[in-house]
């Protein structure tokens, strides 16, 4: 089991988090994770979970799993299953964590689709 120390303060408070999960999730995808979660809880979208994903990712939940955000140690992917208009009717967006302003980015994003 993989263990995250969290405390008093922490961004991940209010969060359903599991992060028993197999590959290890490494410090570069956390910290990019805790820095998403910090500019949600700004905008008040904390995500309903997280956990650890297929890769070693960290997976952020909303609407029961129908939307949800993928980071990666150097990359996001925003995921809408229900995405109207869409093929499949789902859509997924990338987001290079290198390019500044990203985080602020997908946030925006996240946002509109909810709101749609």
């Amino acid at each position: 089991m993989q263990e995250r120390h969290l405390s008093m303060g922490d961004p991940w408070g209010d969060i359903a988090c599991d992060w028993d999960g197999r590959p290890e999730v490494g410090d570069k995808t956390f910290g990019l994770a805790t820095e998403l979660v910090t500019a949600l809880r700004a905008e008040g979208c904390l995500p309903e979970s997280a956990g650890v994903g297929y890769w070693p990712t960290i997976r952020l939940v909303w609407d029961g799993g129908t939307c949800e955000i993928e980071v990666f140690d150097d990359h996001f992917e925003l995921t809408r299953l229900d995405a109207k208009g869409a093929p499949g009717g789902f859509e997924v967006t990338e987001f290079d964590a290198k390019v500044p302003g990203a985080t602020s980015a997908l946030v925006a994003a996240l946002l509109a689709g909810r709101a749609a």
